[in-house]
């Protein structure tokens, strides 16, 4: 892979992944609150895990991006 390419998922994937896991983190945390069986270390963990989810979607989406327009 070329040196340009993996600097620009850098340079996208990262500050977008980051915000869009506190994004996720809060929006789920949120969710699971209105379960009150549920305690809040499993409550953290889910929230936890959607952003972990969201910033590798982040990086993924943005690899995939620049392969489909990196001719263009």
């Amino acid at each position: 892979m070329d040196k340009r390419v993996i600097f620009a998922i850098v340079i996208l994937a990262v500050p977008f992944g980051i915000i869009g896991s506190v994004m996720a983190f809060m929006n789920a945390y949120s969710g699971w609150s209105h379960f009150p069986g549920i305690s809040r270390k499993k409550k953290t963990a889910f929230a936890v895990e959607m952003a972990v989810l969201a910033f590798i979607m982040a990086i993924i989406c943005s690899g995939v991006a620049l392969f489909l327009f990196r001719g263009q």
